[in-house]
């Protein structure tokens, strides 16, 4: 009996021990894009998250609008780490009836002095995903996996010229980079501005992505737009892809040659 009641003592304060020393997943906490913030908390399910307005959302639709309120579940996924999936759920054009879209990613990307979520909707039929950017608000948690360094035969980092001109590819945390303009192009119409970053990517070996500046091409003005992007690294060059955030997803291709 005495050894039966002290079996069950031992394995309660590991129990105990283990729940005290369990990391939140980095995903849990607040995250903010514009004037749009949303709390994420976990669930009685392990692994699974659901994300909830801090403050009110505006969705129009052709024959009016919906305005979904502060506590309202906008996202409901599961993963861990830094990586997750699930939907993203909106209202009907009735105001009232939750209307869930499919094949959506969150991807956490830590950076020097900040972290981010990368929130990415795919719709039906279509193969370019439309993505937006969310600031964590307050401390972070700490990761549970890093990110792999690049190999040496596959680093992005470096100087890159392309049709923008030159860039830097620098390390900014681990397999974090960060592009920063050192000589603009002299042949285009917008010009870069020397000493700014235009490219945030994440990634090892010769694969990346994360976002780029870009022109937004529909204006007659330069104004930048924030393009979902890849590098992919092939025999010495990279393959730069931009997807433009706007309905059409317009896609760029460009190659990148080492300086």
């Amino acid at each position: 009996m005495a050894r039966s009641a002290l079996f069950a003592s031992v394995l309660s304060a590991l129990a105990l021990a283990g729940t005290a020393s369990a990391a939140p997943a980095p995903i849990v906490g607040t995250w903010r894009a514009g004037t749009i913030q949303v709390q994420v908390s976990t669930t009685d399910r392990p692994g699974i998250f659901v994300g909830k307005l801090l403050t009110p959302l505006k969705v129009s639709y052709a024959g009016g609008a919906c305005t979904m309120p502060v506590g309202y579940g906008i996202w409901s996924f599961g993963g861990s780490g830094t990586s997750y999936s699930g939907s993203l759920v909106l209202v009907a054009e009735d105001c009232a009836t939750p209307k869930s879209t499919g094949d959506v990613t969150w991807t956490i990307v830590e950076r020097a002095g900040s972290v981010t979520v990368n929130v990415c909707t795919r719709s039906p039929g279509s193969s370019v995903p439309s993505c937006q950017e969310y600031d964590r608000v307050g401390a972070a948690p700490t990761t549970t996996a890093p990110t792999p360094a690049p190999s040496a035969s596959g680093s992005i980092e470096g100087t890159w010229l392309g049709y923008f001109g030159t860039v830097q590819i620098a390390r900014t945390g681990p397999g974090l980079y960060a592009g920063r303009v050192l000589a603009p192009s002299e042949a285009t119409r917008c010009k870069e501005r020397k000493g700014a970053t235009i490219w945030k990517l994440s990634g090892s070996g010769s694969r990346y992505q994360g976002t780029a500046l870009i022109w937004d091409s529909r204006k007659s003005v330069c104004k930048h737009l924030t393009a979902t992007a890849t590098w992919t690294i092939r025999n010495g060059k990279v393959t730069f892809v931009t997807v433009a955030p706007f309905v059409t997803g317009e896609t760029s291709t460009a190659t990148l040659v080492r300086r």
